[in-house]
């Protein structure tokens, strides 16, 4: 299973019949698909902004303000994680972490590290940006997915759509907008206090949207986590509690800095910005593997080991990797087996069922330390220990 499709392995596609289906131009290339069942509105909100003027841009602007309104206001989650913080806890204390990062190695809270501030910021969709999104993203996704991802990119351009909306008004021109038919009248019928809380809800969802998204990944595979640290692996004959781990895991593998530069050092002589619009392809690259992995799982096996050196694991701020993948180059791995620390002690390998090279106990320090170098190498910037020793050795390889 090959994990992301890169410039060279895209397919092209064209369309046979031009009325019943809509294309873009791209490097004389084209990208087509056909409109869902919700035709027209798939495709005009997929491809181009609502005009702030029209009668119909008006409508469906009100409309979308009226939802923004008839929700609390939640806070910003500034300083957003990569790596899940209750994974880091078992090489913690006190919420700290040994971690090596910039030449240094000391406690750091789980707080501040594998994490950047707003991480999983919803980007704008520009116009332009439709095209790439199309042909590097939705069309090498499977066809049952394709309408899927391109809904998914149509809720996350609404938001933004509604803040430049809110700041083409402006204060002044948000107190013409009829509010009175959405159920604002009397004292409610604030427009400046609705003004302000339309545009921090906008920008809310911009901020949170894709981390809450995870958060919700992270806390369904909480007892998943528990039950691999305790090398219990029968949750995964049950296909929801399966579908579950490994829409966690492609997830996990997806949605870090470290996967995030090396696909864009891989588009960097294309003109698609994939830094900025990394945070879509990997909810689409993510689903797509998951799905995969889903589809496959009676060819794969949980395979749980203990270490039982003096050598502890350690993790890093790419702490799932492919065991075919290569770290110093961009090239596709022709083949996908996982391997995912868990604690100082423990680790899962998740591999093809026919794959017998991992027993469950390792007694050998060198074996420990040959995957301890495989994290450090993987890593972007840092490696996490339960001891400061214990990352001394690795720090050459990051």
């Amino acid at each position: 299973m090959r994990l992301i499709s890169l410039p060279g392995l895209v397919r092209n596609r064209c369309s046979q019949n031009a009325t019943s289906r809509y294309q873009f131009g791209l490097d004389e290339r084209i990208v087509d698909f056909a409109p869902s069942d919700k035709g027209t509105e798939l495709l005009t909100l997929f491809t181009w902004s609502l005009s702030f003027k029209s009668v119909e841009g008006i409508n469906w602007y009100r409309h979308e303000i009226f939802g923004l309104l008839n929700v609390g206001i939640h806070v910003e989650k500034i300083n957003q994680h990569y790596v899940w913080r209750a994974y880091l806890k078992p090489w913690g204390v006190n919420g700290q972490v040994y971690c090596h990062r910039n030449g240094s190695t000391r406690l750091r809270s789980t707080r501040r590290v594998a994490s950047e501030d707003l991480f999983y910021s919803i980007p704008e969709i520009k116009d332009e940006d439709v095209p790439f999104l199309e042909l590097f993203a939705v069309a090498q996704s499977p066809e049952g997915l394709q309408n899927s991802h391109r809904k998914y990119l149509i809720e996350c351009r609404k938001p933004w759509l509604v803040k430049r909306y809110l700041e083409d008004l402006g204060p002044d021109g948000f107190k013409a907008l009829e509010l009175t038919g959405l159920g604002f009248e009397g004292e409610d019928l604030d427009h400046a206090t609705l003004y302000r809380k339309a545009l921090t809800q906008a920008n809310e969802a911009i901020a949170n949207d894709e981390e809450d998204y995870l958060s919700d990944i992270e806390t369904e595979f909480q007892p998943h986590l528990r039950s691999l640290v305790e090398g219990n692996t029968s949750f995964y004959q049950d296909p929801a509690k399966a579908a579950e781990f490994v829409r966690y895991i492609s997830v996990q593998y997806l949605r870090t800095k470290n996967i995030r530069e090396s696909v864009a050092d891989a588009f960097k002589s294309s003109p698609l910005d994939v830094t900025r619009l990394w945070v879509l392809f990997s909810h689409i690259y993510a689903i797509n593997v998951g799905r995969s992995f889903f589809a496959q799982r009676h060819e794969f096996k949980i395979v749980p080991v203990e270490n039982q050196t003096s050598v502890p694991f350690i993790t890093g701020d790419q702490p799932i990797l492919n065991l075919h993948g290569n770290p110093y180059t961009n090239d596709v791995p022709p083949d996908m087996e996982l391997y995912y620390p868990l604690s100082p002690t423990r680790a899962m390998f998740y591999v093809k069922s026919t794959n017998d090279e991992h027993p469950p106990t390792i007694t050998d320090s060198a074996e420990i330390e040959r995957y301890n170098k495989l994290i450090a190498e993987h890593a972007h910037e840092q490696i996490f220990g339960n001891s400061a020793c214990a990352l001394e050795v690795y720090k050459e390889y990051i």
